[in-house]
Formats: structure tokens, C-alpha cells, sequence
């Protein structure tokens, strides 16, 4: 018998379900109160570079030329790994604050 015993006997699923929906509830209702990105925070070195905060960036579809390079810089407080759906693109190395990434794009 240990002290959760008490616990444990009145927990069921209907009681775990309830748990669960009220930490989802407050997981969204916290979500809208976060912080929006105005735009894009500049990159040095050109035209294609991509400021990542709050961990989106504002670009939903970017065209770029056979042999352009874009840079990813990261301005979120937290490490982070930038990939694509499909390996569209080469996954970047873990990107500390403040760090960038370049990509080459051959076709």
C-alpha cells in the first residue's frame, strides 16, 4: 500500500478524460496570447534571408533561382532544427540562438 493507493482507486478513464480535456483547454487558451512577429527581421547579406521567431517565420512560399542561397537566422531564445516536408531542402545542424544556416539551392 503505498500513499497514492487513495488516489489511484478513484482515478478511471472518465476521470483521466476530464484531466486531459481541461489541459488542452488551457494549453489553447494560452496559445493565443502569444506574441506575434511583425515581419521579418533582416538578414545581413541580402535579399534571402529568413528570420526565424516564436518559432515560425513569416514566409508561407518563397521562389528562389538555381543557385541562390537563403540564410536562416535564428532569433528564438531556444535551440532549433529547421527541416522540410519531403526533403525538399537540407535540414539544417542544430541552429543555437542567434546562429544561421545556409542553403544553396541547385535547382
Amino acid at each position: 500500500m503505498t500513499v497514492l493507493t487513495p488516489f489511484l482507486r478513484h482515478l478511471n478513464t472518465g476521470t483521466l478524460a476530464i484531466f486531459l480535456f481541461v489541459a488542452l483547454a488551457s494549453l489553447t487558451s494560452i496559445r493565443g496570447r502569444e506574441v506575434e512577429t511583425k515581419g521579418s527581421i533582416p538578414v545581413e547579406g541580402g535579399k534571402n534571408g529568413i528570420a526565424i521567431a516564436n518559432f515560425s517565420f513569416p514566409l508561407q512560399m518563397s521562389t528562389v533561382s538555381a543557385g541562390a542561397s537563403v540564410t536562416l537566422i535564428n532569433h528564438d531564445k531556444v535551440p532549433l532544427v529547421n527541416s522540410s516536408a519531403e526533403n525538399q531542402f537540407q535540414k539544417s545542424t542544430l541552429l543555437q540562438p542567434k546562429q544561421s544556416f545556409s542553403n544553396t539551392f541547385a535547382t
